[in-house]
């Protein structure tokens, strides 16, 4: 009798697993997940990113050069644009960029109010 991995694997019972968020009294999680459907985060992340990089002073081809993109701005252009997933630890990796980033997402939320001091 063989014993093999594959053998014990397929007598173990395959069972459907659905996962999602628990409905509560009040509709909450029906209403996240309406707000995260309706809402267009990759154009905003994408318009957030360029505000950033235009605040900081840099272009995009200085930025792509910092990432190790090279003189290839195409990675950035489609974050930009909200047709990929930006990679920010490689935005945040640009020191006299993440000061800017972090406000222009912050910019993003309704919930919050950036303000800027300057001291003496």
């Amino acid at each position: 009798m063989s014993n093999s991995m594959a053998e014990r694997l397929g007598r173990i019972p395959r069972k459907v697993v659905a996962a999602g968020l628990r409905p509560d009294a009040s509709g909450e999680a029906k209403e996240l997940r309406k707000r995260l459907a309706d809402a267009d985060w990759p154009r905003l992340q994408g318009q957030a990113i360029e505000r950033a990089i235009v605040l900081a002073n840099l272009t995009k081809q200085d930025v792509a050069y910092r990432m190790g993109y090279g003189a290839n701005q195409a990675p950035l252009s489609r974050w930009i644009a909200g047709t990929e997933n930006p990679q920010f630890a490689k935005l945040f990796a640009i020191k006299e960029l993440r000061w800017w980033l972090v406000v222009a997402l912050a910019d993003l939320s309704d919930d919050v109010r950036v303000l800027t001091t300057i001291e003496r």
